[in-house]
């Protein structure tokens, strides 16, 4: 059994993110398998309570610089906040320099706020999601994508072959959104309730 830790729900992301970094080798050294970074936006100030909010990309790049083993997941990026062939390349340059440590999970989120502050269609539907999960993974096969007329060899490609391990989350009352898509898994966070081990 591997075990992982969230930042979901004030885990890790309660800390101070100087802090992250030792966590992160921490983590590593307990012997869990993956750290999780969760894409929020307009939380609450810090108070001890809360979490930071900061750009999972980027502290994932971090985490990934400060450790050699433990995995780093996304549980979710919001995938309507980003441009599927942008995020397509960022990711795989995540899974290049952590040397195939990456674990790419996406939502179509369901905070309507973000889609006014981010003026995205906030009904856009589950085709969208589809078509936008099926362009990144096009993106990371060989060769050259059509996009708008043109052909485009999208770089880099991920370390890991076809493709990082992929997931979909459940948002609110839907199913996984990403189920449709070839070599899309889905998960979700589950009940709140304490297992007992």
């Amino acid at each position: 059994m591997k075990f992982g830790l969230s930042g979901c729900g004030a885990g890790f992301e309660s800390l101070m993110p100087t802090q992250w970094p030792v966590f992160a080798q921490m983590a590593e050294t307990a012997g869990f398998e993956s750290l999780w970074l969760n894409e929020e936006h307009f939380q609450r100030p810090h108070d001890g309570r809360g979490r930071f909010c900061f750009s999972p990309l980027i502290a994932a790049a971090q985490l990934a610089a400060h450790t050699q083993r433990i995995r780093i997941g996304f549980s979710v990026l919001l995938l309507p906040l980003h441009n599927p062939i942008r995020l397509a390349e960022e990711i795989a340059t995540l899974d290049v320099m952590s040397g195939g440590r990456i674990n790419f999970g996406v939502s179509r989120g369901g905070n309507r706020d973000y889609s006014k502050a981010f003026q995205i269609d906030a009904d856009a539907g589950r085709a969208d999601f589809q078509r936008d999960l099926a362009t990144i993974l096009q993106c990371w096969a060989p060769g050259e994508i059509r996009v708008n007329g043109g052909s485009f060899d999208v770089q880099p490609k991920p370390v890991q072959q076809p493709h990082p391990p992929c997931i979909s989350a459940p948002t609110m009352k839907r199913p996984p959104d990403g189920r449709r898509v070839r070599g899309i898994d889905s998960f979700s966070m589950g009940s709140s309730d304490r297992a007992k081990l």
